[in-house]
């Protein structure tokens, strides 16, 4: 992916390039612009005119649709960056409301190089970060209102959501399947390294319409 402003950054070029295995190759671009598609609610995808996108001044980020229509797909994506790295998730449930897939996306600007990322694409056994860790938590509303920067703690608990561990200590927590009259939430972490541990999430309530998105910066408490 490469993104590319114009002087007055009002307008955004987006470049996606796929190389598979097979030796195939697809390009795709899109085109953002201040005037064309920022909304009340959010940056509009322009690939997919439901979707938004929220962001912090942090590069953590979520682009998902605000509500949730019966017998529609729901993708989403969420991003956290630490320097020139990011990581981002992505997933789709079906019509039905079934999880049909997940993607993990590991990215670098500049030059490639193997000091953060591996190579690994295969899922990992389980496991979760230990301990306390404590930080500070930013939330975007639906209404694109921000609540203030404020302190907080964080420790890895049990849910009977679906969990996903991807390789570079990222873990997906995900319902397996949306119900309509559910809340739900979907939250991906990273843990950075053992000094650092970022989460990202967002929460729906029971008529599928979103609450708000919420990032976490942390580090282990002493």
């Amino acid at each position: 992916r490469s993104f590319t402003a114009n002087p007055t950054r009002t307008e955004v070029v987006q470049v996606n390039r796929y190389n598979y295995a097979s030796g195939r190759s697809l390009k795709k671009e899109w085109r953002y612009t201040l005037k064309d598609h920022s909304r009340a609610d959010g940056l509009t995808h322009p690939a997919y005119a439901a979707m938004r996108g929220l962001a912090f001044n942090n590069g953590a980020a979520a682009l998902l649709i605000p509500t949730l229509q019966t017998n529609q797909f729901a993708p989403f994506e969420f991003f956290l960056k630490h320097g020139d790295f990011r990581y981002s998730v992505a997933l789709l449930y079906g019509q039905d409301g079934q999880l049909i897939r997940t993607s993990s996306i590991r990215e670098e600007r500049g030059q490639p190089s193997d000091a953060l990322w591996t190579n690994s694409i295969v899922q990992m056994k389980p496991w979760h970060p230990k301990g306390v860790w404590q930080g500070s938590q930013q939330q975007i509303n639906v209404d694109l209102t921000q609540h203030p920067v404020e302190p907080t703690n964080w420790q890895w608990r049990s849910t009977d959501r679906s969990t996903h561990y991807f390789p570079d200590r990222i873990i997906l927590r995900c319902p397996q399947r949306l119900v309509q009259g559910q809340s739900f939430s979907i939250n991906v972490l990273w843990q950075v390294s053992t000094k650092e541990l970022q989460t990202i999430s967002a929460s729906y309530n029971e008529q599928r319409q979103l609450i708000s998105v919420m990032h976490q910066s942390l580090s282990p408490d002493p």
